[in-house]
């Protein structure tokens, strides 16, 4: 009897428990519709995150409390293509080292815009990308474009070479493809050069998320618990009013996902927004040789067929493909749990991409006969 007794009363509380606990979920949840259901679209909160002003930095960027969010360093982007860019003239510690953006919002080695129209006796490489072309935790002298630069002047004797980096954390190549129709042309490049990563065919870090208060397809509360369980070391602080592009919203975003990404934006993402985003440079460019440095291997689900057919696909549009290794050594990394490159994995990258450009006479003077 009292063995049934106590039992019945552990079954009691633990109903209870659970009654309660499921209580609160719902009263949660409620909470964070009713805060939807007043601002479905939260483009007040991206605007709110272009007015925030970048910490003040001494110049040691390891110092603690030093560093930037990337909330900092960008701003919502009046071309809807882009959706958020670089703020312009911007000095920060981001993810450990000197950030500088010039007045035209591009990362540089000082706030002086590059020139336009381009002068007579510059030699311009316009450079497309996401962290890695925008070379995240590297000093600006250690990155992809510093050296590349370095490496093409001892080509050009007359002229000044000028490599632009236009690489923003987080763009994807539809992006990539709407800086070079709005802006990249503008500064008469010379040659085109894309550094590819995987996330080049899905979302940007930074994206407006429609969301919907009455949808039974999701729950919000779930999502604030996931992400503070899953959250990727490499993403970026996300300001208020935006979402990551991680998980589910990833390279590849299913059928059953695309209610989570604005209808205006889902010509971006898969195979078939990179191809359009390809398409569309080698549209805008024109004559301009436009040389993509890719591997293809980094990306998830491809195998080697549809490497080769993406390199097929884009050589028939006239854009020649650069095979440079993904970085897989450690030693190139930024950290041991961040594949970003180093300063010794951009310049591998820089050379490994010269090498290329020298043996089909790109972007550098053509050969002279003896």
């Amino acid at each position: 009897m009292a063995r049934a007794w106590i039992s019945r009363g552990i079954a009691q509380r633990a109903a209870a428990a659970a009654v309660g606990t499921a209580a609160a979920f719902i009263l949660l949840e409620l909470g964070l519709r009713i805060v939807i259901a007043m601002d479905p679209d939260p483009t007040r909160g991206l605007e709110k995150a272009g007015q925030i002003t970048p910490l003040p930095t001494t110049g040691d960027c390891k110092a603690p409390g030093a560093a930037a969010s990337l909330a900092h360093i960008v701003k919502p982007s009046s071309l809807e293509g882009l959706v958020y860019e670089l703020k312009p003239n911007t000095v920060a510690c981001y993810r450990g080292a000197r950030h500088t953006a010039n007045s035209d919002g591009q990362r540089a080695r000082s706030f002086e815009p590059f020139q336009r129209p381009k002068p007579k006796n510059a030699f311009r490489v316009l450079l497309l990308g996401d962290s890695w072309a925008y070379a995240q935790s590297v000093e600006y002298a250690g990155s992809f474009g510093a050296e590349l630069e370095r490496l093409l002047q001892r080509h050009f004797a007359d002229k000044r070479v000028e490599v632009i980096n236009a690489g923003v954390p987080g763009y994807n190549a539809a992006q990539e493809a709407a800086y070079l129709e709005a802006r990249g042309m503008s500064y008469g490049p010379d040659c085109i050069v894309i550094l590819f990563v995987s996330n080049d065919l899905g979302l940007p870090y930074l994206m407006l998320e429609p969301r919907d208060p009455l949808t039974v397809r999701r729950s919000y509360v779930l999502e604030k618990l996931a992400g503070l369980i899953d959250r990727d070391p490499e993403a970026p602080t996300v300001p208020p009013g935006m979402t990551s592009a991680t998980g589910p919203l990833g390279n590849f975003v299913g059928a059953d996902q695309l209610d989570r990404v604005p209808e205006r934006y889902r010509y971006m993402v898969g195979v078939g927004g990179y191809k359009r985003a390809l398409e569309a440079i080698r549209a805008t460019a024109k004559g301009v040789p436009v040389i993509n440095v890719a591997d293809y291997s980094d990306v998830v689900g491809f195998q080697a067929e549809h490497r080769a057919e993406m390199v097929r696909f884009q050589q028939k549009l006239g854009i020649h493909h650069a095979f440079v290794p993904i970085l897989r050594d450690p030693a190139l990394w930024v950290a041991p749990d961040d594949a970003h490159p180093n300063a010794r994995g951009h310049a591998a990258m820089a050379r490994q991409t010269l090498q290329f450009l020298e043996r089909q006479r790109l972007c550098v003077p053509p050969a002279t006969n003896p």
